[in-house]
């Protein structure tokens, strides 16, 4: 996968996503210890600017409790907003390192979303709320601190960077035009 800089955002938004995805990730809850931060940068059709962010969920091996992905956690919060009104402006992901577990694909240093999450990220595209432009700010963190926010506020920590469209390309889950 071909990764290069999205310069679409300003350092302090990427800042923003990051410590937003980064103070979810500490309050993940999953039974092998693996968890993950997303947060979602959204501007309103007034010039005003929000971020979403959510973490996981996945308390124990084989209950049939709830099972929630961060990604599911945080496009569930968009979609009870105005969506027409709100536009996904960039999303960040703070995550542990992982292959991809279903087409062992690698993702060069950062997390994939889930076979479940894939599916949310299209519908959205195709809905307009996101575009094949939307920059995705990721970094792989196995255990988040404070330490570590205050690094990325003092540019410390370098994220990967990639577009909506370069992920949804390499896993063959581009809409339909």
């Amino acid at each position: 996968m071909r990764i290069e800089k999205v310069s679409s955002l300003s350092e302090s938004h990427k800042e923003w996503l990051l410590g937003s995805a980064l103070y979810a990730q500490r309050h993940g809850v999953n039974h092998r210890g693996f968890k993950v931060g997303v947060s979602m940068l959204l501007e309103h059709g007034h010039g005003q600017q929000s971020m979403l962010s959510g973490s996981n969920f996945k308390p124990c091996p084989g209950s049939k409790g709830p099972r929630i992905c961060a990604e599911m956690r945080v496009i569930d919060s968009y979609q009870l907003l105005n969506p027409r009104r709100t536009r996904v402006k960039a999303l960040g992901i703070s995550a542990p390192y992982q292959v991809d577990d279903e087409l062992g694909i690698d993702m060069e240093g950062t997390l994939p979303p889930c076979k479940h999450c894939r599916p949310l990220l299209r519908q959205l595209v195709e809905k307009g709320a996101l575009s094949s432009a939307t920059p995705i700010v990721s970094m792989v963190v196995e255990e988040p601190s404070f330490e570590l926010q205050w690094q990325v506020v003092h540019r410390n920590v370098r994220p990967v960077e990639y577009t909506l469209g370069e992920f949804l390309e390499k896993f063959n889950c581009v809409p339909s035009s």
